[in-house]
């Protein structure tokens, strides 16, 4: 089978957004998640002009999630050069056409579109010569097409003579080349790569929006949900944390390929869970299959 993404006319990919949207706003998102306002205004920009969907994934491919923000940054210009066209000299469905263009820049203007990559840092406390930050990292992950949030608190030792504002200064600047060695990884991994990268990790949070469903001619998702037989378009979220005050692993997630479980004598220990949105009618059907995996994830209903 072609891994090429399935591209959908602007009428089915409206449907999509639709549902996904819907189902975002089921799944109940916190903050260890990317924020799922905006992450819904950038769905919502993708419709107009039709969209590919990813195979895998069951989302948007990457390149339209870039494709917004590109539109996003070149709509103001595109648009004062058709409002500098005079309507009515031209024939009525032409005019009507630069109209309906018109009105599709300006939404795109007013979008606040994902960044790929987005980094927040802040003191958490500072007691001596040892500080804590907390440190927030936004991401699309252009390798599985879903979108993801790191949560960490990391320590360090800067000195004493330090004020809080060029502590979180210097700690963004440092921490802005040590953490670039986060891609993919789940939380457990990126734990264990930080520590390996001098990092003092207390605690990784990543929360993770994706894998999807969309039915249709050509299915689009992870492979064990093709079995399943959901009829409409579902929307999953997985959270996992790897933490100095858990011990052990505990990981319920039926999608999950891999997962990094923390080994004996590990300093730290991982929990993991996964919770899902699909269409009301879909529920029965997707907690049996769940049932059959010995999974407790939650399932919410949208629609």
């Amino acid at each position: 089978m072609s891994d090429a993404p399935v591209a959908l006319d602007p009428s089915a990919a409206g449907a999509a957004v639709d549902a996904w949207v819907e189902a975002l706003q089921a799944l109940r998102l916190n903050k260890q998640f990317p924020p799922w306002r905006q992450v819904a205004a950038h769905l919502r920009a993708m419709a107009d002009v039709g969209l590919k969907v990813d195979r895998t994934s069951g989302l948007p491919a990457p390149r339209e999630w870039l494709r917004v923000r590109t539109a996003h940054e070149l709509a103001a210009e595109h648009l004062a050069e058709l409002m500098a066209i005079d309507l009515v000299a031209l024939p009525p469905a032409e005019a009507a056409r630069i109209r309906a263009e018109r009105d599709r820049l300006e939404r795109v203007m007013d979008i606040d579109p994902l960044p790929t990559r987005h980094m927040e840092v802040a003191l958490r406390h500072l007691d001596g010569e040892r500080a804590s930050w907390r440190v927030l990292i936004d991401r699309l992950d252009l390798a599985t097409a879903t979108l993801a949030r790191y949560s960490l608190i990391l320590s360090g030792t800067p000195g004493r003579h330090v004020s809080r504002g060029e502590l979180e200064l210097k700690a963004s600047e440092a921490f802005a080349r040590d953490l670039e060695v986060l891609s993919t990884q789940d939380a457990a991994l990126a734990f264990a790569v930080l520590t390996e990268h001098g990092l003092e990790v207390e605690e990784v949070v990543r929360g993770v929006i994706g894998p999807g469903w969309l039915p249709g001619t050509t299915p689009c998702g992870p492979a064990p949900l093709h079995a399943v037989g959901l009829q409409q378009p579902a929307l999953t979220a997985a959270l996992e944390r790897a933490s100095r005050d858990l011990s052990g692993g505990r990981v319920d997630d039926p999608l999950a390929v891999r997962v990094t479980v923390p080994g004996q004598g590990a300093t730290f220990g991982l929990a993991g869970m996964r919770k899902w949105a699909v269409a009301k009618g879909d529920r029965g059907r997707l907690r049996a299959w769940l049932a059959g995996t010995g999974s407790r994830n939650l399932v919410y209903g949208w629609g």
